[in-house]
């Protein structure tokens, strides 16, 4: 989703859900809403089996724009093809088009916007690795994922305690895998990654583990992966049965890891594709 404000704006930005983030601004930016609904939302209604493509875009030229779905040369089309339905909407702010937008998909059936009862340690503070390591990275050097160890996290976790600080979902980033393709754990850096989640939740810790879906490390080229244009491998979106059946074992996986107390080192590799 997009959203867009230009009344009473003298620096102008969109919140791009694709690119994970609020709008940046150089400078102050001063905003004076003049009337109701001042913003245009454009987003993509569908059911989740239309959204086989990997980013809804928004290109910016000057006095125009345009907006495009990326299909990466991977959907078939014999006859016709219909895009799914874009919607443009007023709002009277960002979070009130993202209402708007999901009571839209309930509406036609798309979604299911009851998500029962909340659990307590939902809004508990997060404390994510990431930060510290790239902190360590100034400090000793390397790469922020080389930092990924548990001996680390068990080092960040101190200092918090120091501080009387008690976060109650914990987030292991990049890197605590051997490699992204298959999740599998990376025992150098994390020797006991599943008792290490079994005391936090004996603390009433949550813990999230950070996957690089994108990333094709560990997959074979063929039918995992598509080549793009400028031939390098990535995981195929549209995804194939074969690579459905290892998004699928990684995610069993991590959550098998962070569910139980069970120990395994490699993956066994997934179902044959179909002919």
């Amino acid at each position: 989703m997009y959203v867009f404000h230009q009344a009473g704006i003298e620096r102008r930005g969109a919140l791009g859900a694709d690119q994970g983030g609020a709008p940046e601004y150089e400078g102050e930016a001063k905003v004076t809403t003049t009337a109701a609904a001042g913003w245009l939302a454009a987003s993509i209604v569908a059911p989740v089996e239309e959204m086989n493509f990997t980013g809804f875009h928004y290109d910016a030229q000057e006095s125009a724009f345009s907006l495009r779905l990326a299909y990466e040369g991977q959907t078939r089309v014999q006859g016709q093809f219909r895009t799914p339905t874009l919607r443009l909407a007023f709002a009277d702010g960002p979070y009130d088009a993202i209402a708007h937008n999901s009571a839209r998909h309930a509406a036609l059936g798309y979604a299911q916007l009851d998500p029962g009862a909340q659990p307590g340690w939902w809004s508990t503070p997060i404390q994510c690795g990431w930060g510290a390591q790239c902190h360590l990275v100034r400090e000793r050097g390397g790469r922020a994922p080389d930092h990924c160890t548990q001996e680390n996290y068990d080092g960040f976790l101190a200092a918090l305690e120091a501080h009387d600080l008690h976060p109650g979902i914990l987030v292991l980033d990049d890197k605590w895998s051997a490699s992204y393709g298959q999740c599998e754990v990376d025992r150098a850096k994390w020797p006991d990654l599943e008792g290490w989640i079994a005391r936090a939740h004996a603390r009433d810790q949550r813990v999230l583990l950070w996957w690089k879906a994108w990333d094709p490390e560990g997959l074979p080229p063929k039918p995992a992966c598509s080549t793009t244009w400028a031939s390098r491998s990535r995981p195929t979106l549209p995804a194939p049965p074969t690579r459905r059946s290892y998004v699928r074992l990684c995610a069993a996986c991590s959550l098998s890891t962070a569910q139980t107390a069970s120990r395994w080192t490699s993956v066994p590799a997934p179902p044959a594709a179909p002919a």
